[in-house]
């Protein structure tokens, strides 16, 4: 995708640049939709400007999208178009519901995270049994190359 899903506090978005790519539109032309829309429904939202960089460094006006907004733009577009956008959101909104890694700011919770990461390794040692840690969860003391059928395989053990 164009750009990835942003979150500006509790306020998901998406960007024109994506919702360009996903109905197979110019993004000017999104962009003037867009502009457009916000004039028509009487909305000065600088909170939606936003600006990205090409891979050649020049950098250009897009706007970053709530939901409303962008289903409001939508309904303009044909039902494939819609129909895409409609997935994607679906999509993203997923991946934000998903629980986000937090790193511990306090030594109570760092080793609350190393007693639940030890039980974890523990339990995977038993699953996978004493070959399975070997080569996997504990550091490298050696490592041996072979070739096998063709394909170079690499064993580091303990």
């Amino acid at each position: 995708m164009a750009t990835p899903i942003l979150q500006q506090g509790n306020v998901v978005t998406m960007s024109n640049l994506e919702i360009a790519e996903l109905t197979g539109k110019r993004h000017d032309n999104v962009m003037a939709d867009v502009e457009k829309m916000l004039i028509e429904l009487g909305i000065n939202a600088p909170e939606f400007s936003g600006t990205y960089r090409t891979s050649q460094g020049n950098k250009f006006k897009c706007f970053n999208l709530p939901r409303r907004e962008v289903d409001v733009l939508l309904t303009g577009y044909s039902p494939p178009m819609r129909a895409a956008v409609i997935d994607r959101w679906r999509v993203l909104e997923a991946e934000v519901s998903q629980p986000q890694f937090k790193v511990p700011t306090t030594l109570h919770g760092a080793l609350l995270l190393a007693a639940e990461l030890e039980e974890q390794r523990a339990t995977l040692m038993v699953k996978g049994g004493a070959e399975f840690s070997a080569y996997f969860l504990y550091p490298v003391s050696r490592m041996s190359t072979s070739r096998r059928g063709g394909l170079k395989q690499t064993r580091c053990w303990f």
